[in-house]
């Protein structure tokens, strides 16, 4: 099993089936180190622009949501990586 189809058999876990592809693509393209995290009480997502100490977009999903609602949070946090894009 290549690393693109381990990575796409983890977001099937968590997404709806028809977001998969969307997801992989996304934050490939962006090179995000995407982490699925334990449930947290005080957030469901979480987003981090590159700066010094890391260079790279950085974005979480608590992995206790239903599929529905992890998508509306990762499509959140993408809202901020692009608005980070668009007016950084």
């Amino acid at each position: 099993m290549t690393n693109e189809e381990r990575y796409r058999a983890i977001l099937a876990n968590h997404l709806p089936s028809a977001a998969v592809d969307w997801a992989y693509a996304y934050l490939d393209r962006h090179r995000v180190h995407f982490h699925i995290t334990r449930g947290r009480r005080s957030k469901y997502g979480d987003y981090r622009w590159p700066q010094s100490g890391h260079a790279f977009h950085e974005m979480s999903v608590n992995g206790d949501l239903p599929p529905l609602f992890f998508l509306w949070v990762m499509l959140h946090e993408a809202a901020h990586l692009e608005t980070h894009l668009k007016y950084s």
